[in-house]
């Protein structure tokens, strides 16, 4: 494809009439950017350019100033610090963080291109712990453009967040009564018991001041990736262990980012957990609010909450039987959860001398 001008690539995959107007928009951002454009592909979350020094991604979903120049400073002050193993926003050739053309706001990031990486196993989940705790060390001190909040899907302000994700719950019931499916015949008969979850969840978080714990993290511009999950890291050709896009990067509790990704690869497995939070806690010590703010969070029913929002609130393009899979399998984890957390309550409790004293 070497000898194809860019207008060509873009021509291959804007081609129909209806569509010219966004090319001619989608050219006039790329001018906004060094890049040599090498092979373009249109995808649902934006256009995929393969350029000669990697791939990025330009994005046309909107976004406000606000968090794109917050998403451009934080990727500045990553690599500043040293910490570069993540794929950040892209600067125009003016060093912005967006173009705009024709009221349609377009930014770019990078990339990673690596493989999945298998968290089965101990030396894998202290990779995890230690890059993470790297993350948060890099980010800390630093006076941001704006004071932005994490946008991941676990990122619930507090305690408001809280309180409306488990109002939503019980809105949903009202729908699962006039809709009848097998799904929301699980889902009616178990919502209390997540419902009680949650309320245990916000005695906990209230008892351990994890208000005061946000706005600290808040007032010290401490930068929380707000997605940190197994989704979004991947090693890279020379085995370097990289996290995904900072685009739900924002101010807040790093504890946001342990329970994320506890959640999604220990899967209730104290080992599993161990091994993660100790390399955390050996890079960057915890405290003992913030150990068990951690525990507040896991207990929360996020994972029910986002089955339920996908299923009720979005509607999301999935078949009935896999939302249907889905729910079962969080049904039956429930005795597994609960012992798990049990148990972390009490590892964390041996070792409460190891902790630091109470952050802010």
């Amino acid at each position: 494809m070497s000898g194809l001008s860019s207008d060509d690539l873009l021509e291959g995959v804007l081609r129909w009439p209806a569509r010219t107007d966004e090319f001619r928009r989608v050219r006039k951002a790329l001018d906004a950017y060094s890049v040599h454009i090498k092979e373009v592909q249109a995808q649902e979350d934006g256009f995929r350019i393969r350029t000669g020094a990697g791939c990025v991604l330009l994005r046309d979903r909107p976004q406000e100033p606000e968090r794109l120049e917050f998403m451009l400073e934080a990727d500045r002050r990553l690599r500043e610090s040293g910490f570069d193993q993540f794929s950040g926003l892209v600067a125009t050739e003016e060093g912005t963080a967006f173009v705009e053309v024709e009221e349609v706001r377009y930014h770019m990031v990078q990339l990673v291109e690596g493989r999945e990486v298998d968290f089965s196993g101990p030396h894998a989940l202290q990779r995890a712990g230690r890059l993470l705790a790297a993350f948060h060390l890099a980010g800390r001190g630093w006076t941001p453009p704006h004071q932005v909040a994490p946008a991941g899907a676990w990122s619930a302000d507090w305690p408001g967040g809280y309180q409306a994700a488990l109002d939503e719950l019980q809105e949903f019931r009202r729908t699962a009564r006039r809709r009848w499916t097998d799904f929301d015949r699980i889902y009616v008969k178990r919502l209390d018991h997540f419902v009680r979850q949650g309320e245990r969840a916000q005695e906990l978080l209230s008892l351990c001041d994890f208000g005061r714990q946000s706005a600290w993290s808040w007032a010290e511009s401490h930068l929380c990736h707000g997605d940190f999950h197994p989704g979004n890291l991947a090693l890279d050709a020379n085995g370097l262990l990289l996290v995904r896009s900072i685009e739900t990067c924002g101010c807040g509790p790093r504890t946001r980012d342990h329970t994320r990704f506890l959640a999604t690869a220990a899967r209730w497995n104290l080992d599993a957990t161990r091994a993660f939070l100790e390399a955390c806690h050996a890079a960057a010590p915890l405290g003992w609010d913030e150990a068990a703010a951690l525990v507040g969070q896991l207990v929360f029913p996020w994972e029910f909450w986002e089955l339920a929002r996908y299923y009720y609130r979005m509607q999301r393009d999935w078949k009935a039987d896999r939302f249907l899979r889905r729910l079962d399998r969080l049904v039956d984890a429930e005795r597994k959860r609960d012992l798990f957390l049990r148990e972390l309550v009490r590892h964390l409790v041996e070792r409460r001398d190891s902790f630091a004293s109470p952050a802010g």
